[in-house]
């Protein structure tokens, strides 16, 4: 038997509003997920037109096209667990904020084309 993962971007649900609210979203599920948490459709506040897994395999897929590096999976890890963008201003490296900017941009066009983000 194959497997085939049930397409990104269902019609059902409230998209995000950008790359940066659906990963730190994700980064949000993993941390419950961490503590022992099972994700089920429909339990949250708001409906959303993915899965968390949805957007890990974006992100995969993003760095197997090498569109981003891993340094930028290092950043995007490191603050989707703090649940806080890199802000140079709070002791963050520029280059954090940099590595941060360009993987949400890859990460918002795939992410708009699969209508999960607006």
């Amino acid at each position: 038997m194959r497997y085939v993962p049930r397409p990104l971007g269902r019609a059902d649900g409230q998209p995000f509003g950008s790359a940066e609210e659906a990963w730190m979203w994700f980064g949000a599920c993993q941390l419950a997920r961490a503590v022992g948490a099972r994700l089920q459709a429909g339990q949250g506040d708001v409906s959303r037109p993915c899965d968390p897994d949805d957007i890990y395999r974006a992100v995969q897929r993003l760095y197997r096209l090498r569109r981003i590096g891993g340094r930028h999976l290092r950043v995007l890890g490191r603050f989707a667990a703090s649940q806080c963008p890199p802000d140079p201003r709070a002791g963050d490296g520029a280059g954090q904020a940099v590595l941060w900017a360009e993987a949400l941009d890859y990460l918002d066009v795939d992410l708009r084309q699969r209508g999960i983000v607006a």
